[in-house]
This record gives C-alpha cells, structure tokens and sequence, in this order.
C-alpha cells in the first residue's frame, strides 16, 4: 500500500513537472516568435515597403483575436474529451504558423500565421490550468486516477497557489529567454530563425506526450456553446475581476508589440532615449531583464500565499505598475545612453517589476477558487485566462498604435498609466465586495 501511494505520488509529481515544463517551452517558442516578427516588420519595413505602427499593432493584435475566440471553445471541449489533447494542440499551431512566417513578406500572410499562434495558447492555455484546477480541487479519485492522496481542502488550496505560481514562473521564465533567443536568432539567422523556432515548438509538444497523464472532469457538461459559457458569469467576483485582469493584461499587448518596433525602427524621437538604433539583441536582452526580474518576483510572492490576501497583492501589483511607467519615462528622458542615472534608474525600475509581479499569481489563483464553484467546468472557467489575456492583449496592440506613433516611447508609457488606473480602481472595488462577502458569512 505505501509503495502504491509512493508511485502515486511520484507519477503525480511527474505529470505536474511535465505540465509545467511543456509550458515554458512552448511560452520560450511563442515569445521568440514575437520578438523576432517585430524585427522583422522592422527589417520589412526599411528594406521592402513601409509599415505603420499601426499596422503593426493590427498583426500583432491578430494573435489576441484567435486567443480570445478560441481559448473558450478549447477549454470547454478539454473538459469533456481529457486537458492533455489539447497542451499537444497548441505547439503544433504554433510549429505550423512559424513555417509560414519564415517563408514570406507578405502582410496578409503574416496576419494568418500570428492567428495560429493565437490558436497556439488558446488550446494550450485552457487546458492546461484547467488539468491544474482540476487535480488541486478534490483528494478523490478522476476517471479511476488518484490525484493527490491524504490532502485536506487547506492543502490542496495552499498546493493550487504554488502550483500556479510555479505555472507563471515557468511562463514568465520562457518569455523571458524566448525574448534572448528571438533577438539572437534574428540577428544570426534573419527569417530562417522562424524555423529553428519551430524544433522548440517540437520539443514542447513531446514533454506534453511523453510525461502528462491525462485527466478528466469527473462531471463534464454535455454542452459546450458560446451561451454555456456565458452563463458560467454567475459569480459577481468574476464580473468584477474581469475588468482588473483585462487592463493588466492590456498593458502587456502594449509592450510586447510595440516596444521591439519602436526601439529598433529607423522613427527616433530626438528627446527620447529608447526610439530607435537598437539592435535586436539589445532589445532581446532588455525584454528578457524585464521577463527574468519578472519571475523572481511571481516566486517571492508565491511564498505570500496564505499570509496575505490574493485582493491585497493585486493591489500592490497594480500600485507597481505606476513605479515602472514613472522611472521608465525617466530613463528616456535621460538625454543619452551614457548618462550615468541610468543605472539606478534601470536598477529601480527593475524591483519595480518585481513588485508589480505579484497581480498575475495573485489573479490567477483567485479564478482558481472561483473556479472551485463550477465543478464539470473548471477548463471552461479557466479558459476565462486565456480569454481575458487576449482581449487585454488586444486593446493594448490595438490602442497602443496611435499612441506609439504620436508619442513613441512616451505614447507607449501614457497609455500604460491610463490601464493601470483602470485596474487599480477595479482591484479595490474588487477588494471591498470581498469584505462585503465576509461580513455577510460571519453574521
């Protein structure tokens, strides 16, 4: 009996790792992807034809489109038909699309190729926090598997926030060398670094096969339509926390489909210091300090779990987010890459980051526990990440085009306060239904 629980216990372990592991791959390949179209629209743009920033922001956006539209469907139908069907789908979009992009100049081509990848994370995203949900809610057996024995409801609460802070740790981590590997592929191999891409998307698809076990709702519902899934909004908390999430994730378009644009695009903005004359390397380099101080931050925060409540750490995320857009306007407005400022400023901005971290484990965790209330729906429920990543990432690609291409550095910076106040103003109200609930239950 105990070497039969022992076993358990290890294959559990090992599919959890494999999950987690797979994530980080395929985020590594997607990441790269990004960064190296954004070099090379760049590239297009000063060697073939013009393109507008805010061209760049509809093909970019593109990728937001699928997600959004997707990530419900994939999540519903891992639900009823098993969440390892579904990881395995997502770095094939992905291989398929980073073909595509190798072989072509051509807008309209490239526009397809990033609605794969949004296919990409829309299968694999739902999937794979719903596996997640799914094996942290209950000590009983799913489909004949025992998925963590002996584990009261505390402790599976406690081991759904480590887990899911170990899922953003791992795909914050392969952004952030997605984001070394895209600048360095680029500048070694150009367009053919899209197919080198496409090995890493290979790799994740086999960690997927090869070391998950797939698991299942016990209760998966028979339906799966669009008006289903809007009638999984009955939690006023969802409602609530859906605008928070939206403007966070927003901030995150903004950034990450702009910022390798303007940085080394021939437009310069002569009294800003980040427009223009970097290489791709310098702007990889960049993204992955961003990225890597990123991670740090999700693993100190995930030790807060239990000790501070989630709302209280998605407000100080959010109050984060307004110190990096504060010293990142201080670092372009630096005159000049030698001005020694810039160090502390870059080293500031950087804790920042890192306090700014904590809202995404914090988010995701609470829709975890929400989730804990549609038993049968729980990829659904946790495809609302995936869907509220991308309508975030989208209004951010989409509104930061006019803004970058007035302002630059600066548009990119104005319309990231503009979110952050949105969200801060969510997150509190968020917060006070939260005691409101408390109140109710204690009397």
């Amino acid at each position: 009996m105990r070497a039969s629980l022992k076993s358990q216990v290890r294959d559990f372990r090992r599919s959890v790792a494999s999950c987690i592991a797979g994530s980080f791959v395929l985020r590594l390949a997607s990441s790269a992807t990004g960064v190296m179209l954004g070099l090379y629209l760049a590239h297009i743009d000063a060697t073939v034809y013009q393109i507008p920033a805010t061209t760049v922001g509809i093909i970019g956006a593109s990728f937001f489109i699928t997600e959004l539209l997707g990530a419900p469907v994939f999540g519903a139908q891992s639900d009823r038909f098993g969440f390892k069907l579904f990881m395995i789908l997502g770095p094939l979009f992905g291989f398929i699309a980073v073909q595509m992009t190798a072989a072509t100049t051509l807008l309209w081509v490239l526009f397809i190729t990033r609605l794969l990848e949004g296919l990409s994370t829309a299968s694999s995203t739902p999937s794979t926090l719903g596996y997640i949900s799914t094996i942290t809610a209950s000590p009983e057996p799913a489909n004949g598997q025992v998925l963590v024995t002996g584990a009261s409801s505390a402790r599976l609460g406690v081991l759904r926030g480590r887990i899911v802070s170990y899922f953003e740790v791992a795909s914050i981590a392969g952004l952030a060398l997605g984001y070394l590997a895209g600048g360095v592929l680029w500048d070694w191999l150009k367009a053919w670094g899209f197919v080198a891409v496409g090995g890493i998307y290979l790799t994740s698809l086999l960690i997927y096969a090869r070391g998950v076990d797939d698991v299942r709702e016990k209760n998966p519902q028979a339906t799966a339509g669009l008006g289903h899934y809007l009638r999984l909004f009955r939690s006023h908390r969802l409602l609530i926390l859906a605008p928070a999430w939206l403007c966070f994730n927003a901030i995150f378009g903004l950034w990450l489909n702009h910022v390798a644009f303007q940085m080394s695009g021939d437009q310069t903005f002569p009294d800003q210091v980040l427009t223009g004359g970097f290489s791709g390397s310098a702007v990889g380099s960049i993204l992955a300090s961003y990225a890597i101080t990123f991670v740090v931050g999700i693993y100190l925060w995930s030790f807060a779990f239990g000790r501070i409540r989630k709302t209280t750490i998605m407000v100080i995320g959010t109050l984060g987010i307004f110190a990096v857009v504060a010293l990142v306007f201080a670092i372009n407005h630096a005159g000049n890459l030698r001005n020694p400022a810039l160090v502390p400023l870059g080293l500031l901005a950087l804790v920042a980051v890192a306090v700014q971290s904590g809202f995404t484990p914090a988010g995701l965790a609470y829709l975890a526990d929400i989730s804990q209330a549609f038993e049968g729906d729980r990829g659904a429920i946790m495809g609302l990440y995936s869907v509220l990543l991308g309508i975030g990432q989208l209004l951010g690609a989409w509104l930061g085009g006019p803004f970058a291409q007035r302002g630059g550095m600066d548009g990119i910076i104005a319309l990231s306060a503009i979110f952050a106040l949105f969200s801060l103003a969510t997150v509190l109200l968020l917060r006070r239904e939260e005691e409101r609930e408390r109140v109710a239950v204690s009397s």
